[in-house]
């Protein structure tokens, strides 16, 4: 922020100058653009550098408090607190004051590790709703390898031939999965019906890299097509505006874990990195599924 001293001249503030300073470290064009204007709208809480734990709290809490009123996103508030809790630590080493970095490592803690939205599950009866009203088999593939597999978007739109082999004597899926992590998930005789039967009407060749669903000159198709392939159908089926394709992610992942018991055959399957990200699914379980379970338990002992 520029001032005008009794001259008459513009002064830069330290915060702006600091900020200009450590913006300026970053290599995108647009990453140095929105910090900047993180840090510009921050300066009116934070600009004299009179930092305190109380104050961090105050603004935290307050964010947080726009997450559970709806009127912001947990990711902007995440994006917020790493970008204030970076500078910060900058203009720490800079002798701006005097929090040390453990200190603002726990008083801005990305709420993420905080806060988790509850896990959306769609119904059997809009997973066959949108079935419905999918406008041609490939749409209706798609939403079905999603459910049956647990397939991110990205993962179900590059699916190539050559992926479906045979593993200890059961069909799977090899998935080059986020972060150019592989992994197998076994296919259910539903989803392998859908497949052959699709790829045989498409003269689609088996055990060739050639993509399952194919877009302009034969690539695979973009996620974008994907999406709004699902959006049209969940509009003309008539359910929620929050059932997506990830939905279908989770309502995978939950059925398994009903299943199974197992925490960490979901972690496999879905291909989480963390299992703190697979156990956002057990909280999901309803009272009856954990009877189940524990019947399931006794029978088998």
């Amino acid at each position: 922020m520029t001032k005008r001293n009794r001259k008459g001249l513009q002064t830069i503030s330290e915060w702006t100058r600091l900020a200009a300073i450590w913006v300026n470290t970053k290599d995108a064009a647009n990453t140095k653009h929105e910090y900047m204007h993180v840090l510009r709208d921050l300066e009116s809480a934070f600009g004299d550098f009179d930092i305190t734990a109380a104050k961090l709290g105050e603004y935290k809490a307050l964010l947080m408090q726009g997450v559970e009123e709806g009127a912001l996103k947990i990711t902007t508030v995440a994006h917020r607190v790493t970008i204030l809790k970076g500078f910060l630590k900058f203009a720490r080493e800079a002798g701006a004051h005097g929090l040390t970095d453990t200190a603002l490592d726990m008083l801005l803690k990305r709420p993420r590790t905080q806060y988790q939205p509850p896990v959306v599950e769609p119904s059997e009866y809009e997973l066959e709703r949108v079935l419905d009203a999918c406008a041609s088999d490939r749409d209706r593939l798609i939403v079905l390898l999603a459910n049956e597999t647990g397939m991110r978007r990205e993962e179900l739109c590059n699916i190539h031939m050559d992926q479906f082999v045979v593993q200890d004597g059961h069909p799977v899926i090899s998935i080059d999965g986020k972060g150019r992590k592989k992994r197998t998930v076994p296919l259910s005789p539903k989803a392998i019906e859908a497949i052959t039967i699709f790829a045989t009407r498409n003269d689609i060749p088996a055990n060739k890299h050639v993509p399952l669903f194919r877009g302009r000159g034969g690539k695979p198709i973009e996620k974008s097509t994907a999406g709004k392939a699902m959006r049209m159908a969940r509009q003309r089926a008539g359910v929620r505006s929050t059932i997506t394709l990830h939905k279908f992610r989770h309502k995978a992942a939950i059925d398994i874990l009903r299943g199974s018991n197992d925490v960490n055959a979901v972690r496999a399957m879905m291909g989480h990195d963390s299992l703190n990200t697979t156990t956002r699914y057990v909280d999901h379980l309803k009272t009856k599924d954990l009877v189940a379970a524990m019947a399931a338990r006794k029978s088998a002992g």
